[in-house]
């Protein structure tokens, strides 16, 4: 327990920055404590320590840090991933429990800290995938020239070729699946036994190229098909901002909610980025930090104060950017309890 009592991560956190170690109590927030000795010559600073403070998400095994970045548990270790300009793997020393007073927050203790680079095959990722999408496939095709004409030249067939039929989807994920999995292996000539971590974030970088580099065509598909639910959808979303003016309430699922008593302003901002972004990573994690804003008790408060955030906002398109997301994530086959809120929402909206 001595290198837990002495770690100078949490002096400081208790320290310097009490308001935000009480509030750790007060929450389902998790503490990454990085060992003493890997903190050797770091400023503590309060995004370092911030960037150490989990939340988990509805994807499991994933995490949000209070600076809005992805972590993820894989097997024993926590590995950074969306929002980070770095690739750190940290092993897990063991699970602990930090006191104060009656109340306890769950950590771990980690053998490094999250903003290390401590993987050899770092060559590939050293670029920001929110930030630099289209710099980072110019460089691998640049340095491996069979993957660059391979993977441009398979999305410009499906563009130009491919007909997306209402009821077949799926169908479609999988065949941007298939493209981005050839792709890589091209990539991996090396034959290389290369970590589960490393080939997911390649998985996940090359998907999401392929969703930015294809957006137009998806887009116009799924603008055209769900027109006349996106009518219904604005027409509900009309009224109901009508009635919000009327009377500062809104009654969903049987739950009324005093708008002067909430402030869903940063949800709603949050909503908006999700609309302007074209990468579905980058989608999902704003739609995740919507919800998460909202601190709410239970998944129908959740879905209700998400149908709120979509009214105050005036959101447009929310289908077709809860399709686009399945899309992506049937790539991955994964699924995301956001985005089932927020289908719950768009079904509220609907019906």
């Amino acid at each position: 327990m001595d290198e837990v009592a002495k770690n100078p991560f949490l002096c400081i956190l208790e320290n310097s920055f009490f308001s935000l170690y009480k509030s750790l109590f007060n929450s389902k927030s998790i503490v990454l404590l990085p060992i003493s000795q890997s903190l050797i010559n770091i400023d503590i600073t309060k995004k370092f320590i911030e960037q150490h403070i989990l939340t988990e998400t509805s994807i499991k095994n994933n995490f949000i840090n209070n600076k809005g970045q992805i972590v993820e548990l894989i097997n024993d270790t926590f590995v950074t991933s969306f929002g980070f300009n770095n690739h750190s793997v940290c092993n897990i020393i063991k699970r602990i429990k930090i006191p104060h007073g009656n109340n306890y927050v769950e950590a771990y203790l980690i053998d490094s800290h999250l903003l290390v680079s401590n993987n050899t095959e770092l060559t590939y990722l050293q670029y920001n995938i929110e930030d630099d999408i289209e710099v980072i496939i110019q460089r691998w095709s640049k340095d491996n020239e069979e993957f660059g004409k391979f993977f441009i030249n398979y999305l410009n067939r499906f563009k130009n070729t491919f007909v997306l039929v209402p009821g077949y989807e799926s169908e479609t994920s999988n065949i941007i699946s298939n493209i981005t999995d050839r792709s890589i292996k091209l990539l991996l000539v090396d034959k290389k036994d290369y970590s589960e971590q490393f080939k997911r974030k390649l998985v996940e970088i090359c998907l999401n190229y392929s969703y930015y580099y294809l957006h137009d065509l998806l887009w116009g598909y799924l603008v055209k098909s769900y027109s006349t639910k996106e009518d219904i959808i604005q027409s509900r979303i009309s009224k109901m901002r009508n009635e919000l003016n009327l009377n500062l309430s809104l009654l969903i699922f049987e739950n009324r909610h005093e708008v002067s008593n909430i402030n869903i302003l940063p949800s709603v901002e949050l909503l908006h980025q999700m609309e302007m972004t074209r990468l579905p990573l980058k989608k999902l994690n704003y739609l995740e930090k919507a919800i998460l804003i909202n601190n709410s008790s239970s998944e129908p408060e959740s879905v209700s104060l998400l149908v709120l955030a979509l009214v105050v906002g005036n959101v447009r398109n929310a289908i077709e950017h809860y399709s686009l997301m399945k899309f992506y994530l049937q790539s991955l086959n994964e699924n995301s309890k956001s985005l089932y809120l927020l289908e719950s929402a768009i079904s509220f909206l609907i019906s």
